[in-house]
């Protein structure tokens, strides 16, 4: 499989992804919510992989590539953060998945030929991306033609006042989210970039704050003024967020978005 790495016109998000996700590495490794065994075993369901080569794009500490590599002929993990990439290598020979490969790239250009892929999977990402119809173009570029891709991400909630809200508390937690799209807007694009729409649905996860801002290692003040976010939330701000319990037991709710895609 030929490829390339990322251009030098990347440089620069590729830097701050670095210098955010390389030292978060190994606190997304053991993170509680994306090793979630049962949100990864749905994962394999919906993609149904069998053989071939699929990529798990902005794999991060890598989750959806090691649940599928036994699944398949290859799996590529793709990711803008070096860090990361080592984290990847590391797991997949403790694991022993020996066709798990990684390479560097970003989502707006991923760095292989058209038509490369039996499967695309991008998880929990693409919230920082910041051109999501740029990186659906690509999804659908690589993906061979009748394959499917699944996308799931945080989703941006229809009462704008809501939405923006829910910006504020991610980007005071992580400087580099730039949005979170609606479940309407995901559709759009996904449809534009040329995918046909097999599956969605909204479900809303749990997460406990501490150790959400522990993943990012966050500092006061922006700690403080988070967590003080979710607890004083009012509303629909507050209907949104669902927060309950205190001190290292608050746990809020975030609403994420599946979609299957499939490329006619």
């Amino acid at each position: 499989m030929n490829h390339t790495t990322a251009g030098a016109a990347h440089n620069r998000p590729v830097e701050r992804a670095e210098d955010t996700w390389g030292g978060a590495a190994e606190a997304y490794l053991k993170s509680s919510v994306h090793g979630d065994e049962a949100a990864l075993s749905r994962i394999v369901d919906l993609l149904k992989p069998s053989g071939g080569a699929y990529l798990d794009v902005a794999a991060g500490a890598g989750h959806c590539s090691y649940a599928i590599a036994p699944f398949v002929d290859v799996v590529v993990a793709c990711d803008s953060s070096p860090g990361m990439l080592r984290l990847i290598h590391r797991e997949a020979s403790n694991l022993g998945l020996h066709n798990l490969i990684t390479t560097r790239g970003t989502a707006d250009r991923i760095p292989f030929r058209s038509g490369a892929f039996d499967g695309v999977v991008c998880r929990t990402a693409a919230h920082h991306f910041t051109d999501v119809q740029r990186f659906l173009a690509e999804a659908f570029r690589v993906l061979k033609a009748g394959q499917k891709a699944l996308v799931i991400d945080n989703v941006g909630n229809e009462d704008p006042d809501t939405d923006r809200r829910v910006h504020e508390l991610e980007t005071l937690r992580d400087p580099t989210h730039v949005r979170c799209h609606t479940a309407k807007e995901w559709k759009r694009l996904a449809r534009r970039a040329g995918f046909w729409i097999d599956f969605e649905d909204v479900v809303s996860k749990p997460i406990n704050a501490v150790e959400w801002l522990n993943r990012l290692n966050v500092e006061e003040p922006r700690r403080s003024e988070a967590l003080f976010m979710i607890e004083d939330a009012s509303g629909w701000f507050r209907e949104h967020l669902r927060p309950h319990g205190s001190g290292d037991l608050l746990t809020f709710h975030l609403n994420e978005l599946t979609l299957l895609l499939s490329k006619p």
